[in-house]
């Protein structure tokens, strides 16, 4: 009666201690009477019915193993990847404890280890070991049930390729432990057999703090490339927005023309790199009447029409039209352009106005005032602007005069 109090106190520490870890490790806290409850008396039930039956040490453990597995999947609604690793502990902690204990005892009684085996009807001494494991195995739980042990765990467990890796680890130990069990059945009394189940004890729970470690450091590495692939990716998305919203600020609404802002920007770095370049200065003519006898509506079709013809003048992708005012524009045309070739291609920029300007059926006829200049050394911006805007003063009175 005294043994089997003793098994029944010891395996509830084991049990509330390996629970309250999984409680904690998975940050859950079910019904006090399902942990302590109900799952202790299938386990333990299970404990004594396999004592009774005398099923092999292996099988018995192994059992226990899948038993925990069930438990934690359902109690504590995890993985089953996860309930497996966590069972797969549990049970080799306890397997070590008792392993360690029967060698002990079998040491300090000095009787072979098959006086400690599952046998219930022969002559035996397992209660003594099997309760000193199952109160080491709760020491030991209530060990490890430490903060910075259940981060690494929870650490473990969420990276599946790590945690993959520690189930076969654990899994090869556990079945190491196993197998050493067939020594309890060895009518051998050599103190070697008790040092060597002793030393396997100690072997894979060293064994087994090692895959767990390594474990860890694996599921970091992961951890940590996920985080830098998804700090790269929101970079790239980042600089993917940053270009949008500087196409967006170089752009001007009405018209898509490049801005003023962007056209300063662009000549000064052509006029650094002294690249041969023409401005053309562009001007919408009447503008402001046209405002203010048809509408804004009207002037703003005007603006836009006018801007599509100058997109005429470009001849290479290099080139670029900008608005530099209400109805003021830059043709900026790379590589520079003879005069008599940009007088043909302003006269198609006019004809396809007015042509635009028939279909769209414009109460006024619009025209384009324009005046143009090429780099010379030593231009700036301000400069290289302004010839080109007198050269376009120039040209309107001449046209005035003329008519």
């Amino acid at each position: 009666m005294i043994q089997l109090l003793s098994s029944f106190v010891t395996y509830l520490l084991y049990h509330a201690a390996f629970f309250l870890f999984v409680s904690h490790l998975f940050s859950a806290r079910p019904a006090r009477w399902k942990v302590y409850g109900a799952a202790f008396a299938v386990n333990y039930g299970l404990f004594i019915a396999l004592t009774i039956l005398e099923i092999p040490l292996i099988l018995n453990w192994m059992i226990i193993a899948l038993l925990f597995t069930v438990e934690i999947r359902l109690l504590y609604r995890v993985a089953w990847s996860s309930s497996l690793l966590i069972a797969l502990l549990g049970a080799c902690v306890g397997l070590s404890a008792t392993i360690v204990m029967r060698s002990v005892c079998a040491l300090a009684l000095n009787m072979p280890m098959a006086a400690f085996s599952n046998s219930y009807t022969a002559i035996n001494l397992k209660a003594l070991p099997v309760a000193l494991g199952f109160l080491l195995a709760a020491i030991a739980w209530k060990s490890i049930d430490l903060q910075n042990n259940r981060r690494v765990l929870l650490i473990i467990t969420l990276e599946k390729r790590a945690q993959h890796f520690l189930i076969i680890e654990i899994a090869l130990c556990y079945l190491y432990l196993c197998l050493n069990l067939l020594l309890f059945y060895s009518p051998l009394d050599s103190i070697l057999v008790k040092l060597w189940c002793l030393k396997t004890a100690v072997f894979v729970s060293m064994g087994s703090v090692l895959a767990i470690w390594f474990s860890y450091r694996l599921a970091s590495v992961f951890v940590q490339t996920r985080r830098h692939d998804a700090l790269v990716r929101a970079i790239d998305e980042d600089e993917r927005r940053g270009v949008q919203l500087q196409q967006c600020a170089d752009r001007d609404a009405l018209t898509q023309c490049f801005t003023r802002s962007y056209a300063m920007r662009a000549l000064g770095e052509l006029l650094e790199r002294d690249a041969a370049l023409t401005v053309v200065f562009a001007d919408l003519d009447r503008l402001k009447f046209v405002n203010d006898q048809h509408g804004h509506a009207c002037g703003d079709a005007y603006i836009a029409t006018a801007a599509a013809a100058l997109e005429d003048l470009r001849s290479s992708t290099d080139d670029f039209v900008a608005r530099y005012g209400g109805d003021e524009f830059l043709v900026v045309l790379k590589g520079g352009v003879n005069e008599a070739l940009l007088v043909e291609r302003m006269s198609v920029v006019q004809r396809e106005l007015l042509e635009t300007a028939r279909e769209s059926r414009f109460p006024f006829t619009p025209s384009i005032s324009w005046g143009a200049t090429s780099a010379r050394p030593g231009d700036d911006i301000e400069s290289l602007v302004a010839r080109s805007d007198e050269a376009m003063y120039r040209r309107k009175h001449s046209v005035r005069a003329n008519d």
